[in-house]
């Protein structure tokens, strides 16, 4: 009776098994990512098909907030290479996108990095349908870019930490960074669908928070830090954040100085300073 009772059990796992079937595609991811495929089988219902969506549902759900962190070795490699001939951010997409996550970076599905683009942070996260344009660099040491989300040509993002939601587009030849872009409290946060134009240049001392659907016309500048007389002199140092809130419009060429709060819905005319 025991060995009969031993033998219907192992019957029974094997007919279990045999009702989840994995994609091809999706097997590639689940090697790519080095995915516990125990556990996800645990997480999901039985009588299921694991195809690319589904393991990348479960990166978001249970891989993501706990991963993305890139050895060290890499991330010197990465430092080194920016300051030299950049041989690595010219390599072939895939050749670099299968680097990046054989070093622990979170890479989704469709996810476009060009000649000369790349990010170097100590954690990374890119989700599906990113495109990095050509000779874009984004140096961040925690970095996540949700899905959807595009950067145009050579933009150049230096900041502590920064966060995109899903499907803001970035124009070509903006510029973040200057005047403690390394501190703790250098961030930007850019809520979903928002639009940033040519040229913007983001200077995130402090954090500089956008909400979603902003735009952002050419030419803006966003400061978080304003000063160069002595403050021994009497001179006046100021250190503040800048919030813009959700369906905000910034026209073009316009100056935004620290401690600002654009409402939500407000428009700003062209070349004004706030």
């Amino acid at each position: 009776e025991d060995i009969g009772k031993k033998n219907n059990t192992e019957i029974k796992i094997e007919t279990e098994e045999k009702k989840i079937n994995i994609s091809p595609k999706a097997k590639k991811l689940i090697k790519e990512n080095n995915i516990n495929i125990d556990d996800m089988k645990n997480k999901l219902k039985q009588d299921i098909i694991i195809n690319e969506k589904v393991v990348n549902d479960y990166l978001r759900e249970n891989v993501i907030n706990n991963s993305g962190y890139l050895n060290q070795e890499f991330y010197n490699y990465l430092l080194e290479n920016y300051d030299t001939d950049r041989a690595f951010f010219k390599l072939p997409e895939n050749e670099k996108i299968q680097k990046y996550r054989d070093a622990g970076a979170i890479i989704g599905a469709n996810v476009s990095l060009a000649y000369g683009a790349g990010a170097i942070g100590k954690k990374i996260i890119i989700e599906d349908n990113v495109k990095i344009s050509r000779k874009t660099i984004i140096k961040s040491n925690e970095l996540h870019i949700s899905e959807n989300v595009i950067f145009e040509n050579d933009c150049l993002w230096q900041c502590n930490k920064i966060c995109i939601a899903k499907y803001s587009y970035i124009c070509a030849e903006t510029r973040v960074g200057w005047g403690g872009e390394w501190s703790n409290e250098s961030q930007i946060n850019i809520g979903q669908f928002s639009h940033i134009g040519e040229q913007v240049m983001l200077n995130p001392s402090k954090p500089i928070i956008i909400g979603n659907r902003v735009s952002i016309g050419a030419w803006t500048k966003i400061y978080t830090h304003q000063f160069w007389q002595s403050v021994l002199d009497g001179y006046v140092a100021s250190h503040k954040s800048v919030r813009i809130e959700d369906y905000a419009q910034i026209g073009a060429n316009t100056v935004i100085l620290p401690d600002s709060v654009i409402g939500s819905g407000i428009t700003i005319g062209a070349n004004s300073l706030v």
